[in-house]
């Protein structure tokens, strides 16, 4: 094959889009070597994340009041995982986590999952992303939207010792 024949073949494979069908798409691009790789975007043309990525939402902690904490997806992330480690419950507390869709248009805010009272120690998992199999408490069929929010509410004024670390999907 002479060099003329694969310069046109990789220039035409770099004009051409492969969708996901979700209005993002996938354009071939060709490295410094020849290699071809692609760099997804949203339909604005902003490279969205490859690869999850993991943050701490609440730093392990004794608390006794209603945490809340705004999170801006300002990546395009499609989902999130919650991890709470509950380490230590001295007093029989309850708290109960959620997730929250927040609207950047207005000051509404609308519940993507709620999970089930947590009063001992041990670890809970929440998951909300596209394509997910409902779970009452557990899990939600839902995209992440560009800003959302955890909580996590208390039934009474008992201490709870936890952690919150979420893992933010492609």
């Amino acid at each position: 094959m002479t060099d003329a024949v694969v310069d046109a073949a990789l220039a035409t494979l770099t004009g051409q889009n492969a969708g996901w069908g979700d209005g993002a798409s996938v354009p071939l691009r060709v490295d410094a070597y020849g290699a071809l790789y692609t760099v997804r975007t949203n339909a604005s043309g902003v490279a969205m994340p490859v690869s999850p990525t993991e943050l701490t939402i609440l730093a392990s902690a004794a608390r006794t009041t209603l945490q809340s904490v705004t999170t801006v997806n300002s990546a395009g992330y499609r989902g999130v995982i919650i991890v709470i480690d509950v380490t230590l419950d001295p007093a029989l507390a309850s708290i109960t986590p959620s997730i929250e869709g927040v609207s950047t248009l207005g000051s509404d805010d609308y519940v993507m999952l709620t999970g089930a009272a947590i009063a001992a120690t041990g670890v809970t998992v929440l998951r909300v992303f596209p394509g997910a199999v409902a779970a009452a408490n557990t899990k939600a069929d839902d995209w992440l939207p560009a800003s959302w929010k955890f909580k996590m509410a208390v039934a009474d004024g008992d201490s709870m010792t936890y952690s919150v670390n979420a893992i933010l999907l492609p």
